[in-house]
């Protein structure tokens, strides 16, 4: 067995001449015993200590499980002096575990001499046979906060583990551990075979009978003709996992956890399909591709049932995927999507597709989700459950792209802005009752000298945005074009220009309702083209001043016809255009602004 770890004392402390190296795990490693959202297994220990002063505070083992790293003292796992000192983790299911860390607190709790120094690490199903996995004798010259990482060959799967400590360094009346972290790095990049009696990605036979493919390897999945599972209640972990390259395969997860650095679905030319309907599957460090690169790629993640999924960042496409790929992620049921980084649709610089379709479940994006961020690239995201929440969508990102967010159900919460047409074109639909956009803001085109984004948002049959203010880019009518029809927007704040620079609305039959809540409102900017005598109704008390507003009709009205009222009060006074012999009018009241064919009237109020 080899010891791959040491670190050593700060400069300060080591003889003149002699330098300070401190080597690390593997990056890629994964703590078995702590990763997931609920604990993998369960811990007993020899005779422990218990604080003198406070006796809730034990010292028992869980304390080398909790995943803390500070040096507080109740931290520690601090067992009494005695032939055995020992600490025994139960994993729920077998794991393969083949190096551990051993971490001491900091300074002040006589590290040193209440090391361990001599022990045994061993591997047991029945906690009665235990296997000696790895042997320590002599380990010497502790220092604070050190930890020592250890490897050895070990490539079955047992249940429980136990760390035997038989000395310490010294101290006459205990020892002691701060974390004790346990990791299966793997033995080499390996390929999927299928030649287990099994379809588990545990059964070291599917991959070739000689390791499995650990935290420091990359796992490659390719078309076998058989459709590997996950490990039931288990764990497995991968530095890369690759699904589907150059050929067609497709894994099946129903629990169990999974955990890899960063995972690719699709590549070389390949067609890969992962489905996951229960446990969990973690990326903990880079992008996972949804479709990467060099072919004609199809890429599928479908999440459903009470599936938990944590990535990073993932991008529908890498930078060079050939024309004619896809991209897809599906939500349902209880699935869960969660992101640290950014959902990047439709990422290549060729005509490539990228699309998202959430029935149900709950997808919650850290930061931005970018609906075709590439020059020809196309995203969609098609949404009829759920809850989907993030910190800014961008439909529609880069020139050359475009994108659709179509809302038909659910809910979606934005931080700061939906940008509908950014620097490419972009369109919002939202409609059913009970969808609803919740937005800072929602910007519809814009102009930015040579890059200028065009922008289609569409409310209808119910749907409805809560936010603070809709703006347009710039005054071109090409640029932003709003329909609004049986349509709801909520005001979230008080806004001199929650309508702005908005010169293409088509208000039609079905209206639009402007629910102020109570906060003074203004529509500024704006040109309504009205059909079907569709018009505009405020509720919720506020006041609304509308400042160079215009109303475009179609057909002139047989009689008076209400362009707006409210609960509340006007102010200002619309424009009229598009129409000859009309002119609108201020109710006395200031509850209507009305569009009568009597000729012109001039309003006083």
């Amino acid at each position: 067995m080899k010891k791959l770890l040491m670190m050593i004392a700060t400069a300060a402390m080591l003889p003149l001449g002699v330098l300070a190296v401190a080597l690390t795990p593997p990056s890629t490693r994964v703590d078995l015993t702590t990763n997931g959202s609920n604990p993998s297994g369960s811990v007993a220990s020899s005779s422990d200590y218990s604080d003198t002063y406070n006796s809730a505070n034990q010292y028992n083992g869980t304390k080398a499980f909790d995943g803390i790293t500070n040096t507080k003292s109740e931290n520690r796992w601090l067992p009494k002096k005695a032939a055995n000192m020992w600490v025994v983790y139960t994993f729920n299911t077998a794991t393969v575990v083949d190096s551990i860390l051993v971490k001491l607190p900091g300074s002040g709790y006589s590290a040193s001499a209440r090391a361990p120094m001599d022990w045994t690490f061993q591997g047991s199903n029945d906690k009665s046979a235990w296997a000696v996995l790895d042997t320590q004798t002599g380990e010497k010259d502790w220092s604070d906060n050190e930890s020592r990482y250890y490897k050895f060959s070990n490539t079955t799967a047992y249940k429980y583990y136990k760390f035997n400590c038989t000395a310490n360094n010294g101290d006459a009346n205990c020892m002691q551990v701060l974390e004790l972290e346990f990791y299966c790095v793997g033995g080499a990049n390996s390929t999927w075979t299928g030649g287990g009696t099994t379809d588990l990605l545990s059964d070291v036979a599917n991959w070739g009978g000689s390791a499995m493919p650990g935290s420091e390897y990359a796992a490659h999945i390719n078309d076998t003709g058989a459709t590997p599972a996950a490990v039931p209640g288990g764990l497995t972990v991968y530095n890369a996992l690759w699904v589907g390259s150059g050929a067609s395969a497709k894994v099946v997860q129903t629990n169990g956890t999974v955990i890899t650095r960063g995972a690719t679905i699709g590549r070389e030319g390949g067609t890969g399909e992962y489905c996951i309907s229960g446990g969990e599957f973690i990326a903990t460090n880079t992008t996972t591709y949804i479709s990467a690169r060099s072919g004609k790629d199809t890429g599928i993640l479908n999440i459903s049932g009470t599936a938990d999924v944590k990535f990073i960042d993932v991008r529908l496409f890498s930078n060079s995927p050939s024309a004619g790929s896809t991209a897809t992620i599906k939500i349902s049921d209880n699935g869960k999507l969660t992101l640290g980084g950014d959902l990047d649709m439709g990422y290549g610089s060729i005509a490539t597709t990228g699309m998202v379709y959430q029935t149900g479940g709950t997808f919650k994006e850290t930061n931005n989700i970018l609906v075709g961020n590439k020059n020809m690239s196309y995203g969609e995201y098609k949404m009829s459950g759920g809850t989907c929440s993030a910190a800014n969508v961008f439909i529609g990102y880069a020139a050359g792209s475009s994108g659709l967010f179509e809302m038909t159900g659910g809910t979606c919460a934005v931080g700061a802005m939906m940008s509908v047409g950014r620097y490419g074109t972009g369109t919002l639909a939202i409609s059913g009752a009970d969808t609803v956009l919740t937005s800072q803001t929602v910007r519809v085109g814009f102009t930015n000298g040579s890059n200028n984004g065009t922008g289609t948002l569409v409310v209808t049959n119910g749907g409805e945005i809560a936010t603070t203010q809709v703006y347009g880019g710039g005054t071109d009518t090409s640029q932003s074009t709003i329909t609004f029809n049986e349509a709801k927007l909520t005001a979230t704040a008080a806004n001199a220009a929650f309508l702005k620079d908005l010169p293409n609305i088509q208000l039609e039959a079905g209206g639009l309702t402007i629910d102020t809540q109570g906060y003074a409102l203004g529509i500024a900017n704006c040109t309504f083209n009205v059909t079907g005598n569709g018009k505009i109704t405020v509720v919720g008390g506020g006041a609304v001043t509308f400042t160079n507003v215009k109303v475009n009709m179609s057909a002139k009205p047989s009689g008076a016809y209400v362009f707006a009222e409210t609960d509340g009060t006007f102010s200002g006074l619309p424009n009229l255009g598009g129409v000859n012999g009309c002119t609108i009018l201020l109710s006395d009241d200031f509850k209507r602004v009305t569009v009568s064919p009597r000729g012109f009237i001039i309003a006083v109020f």
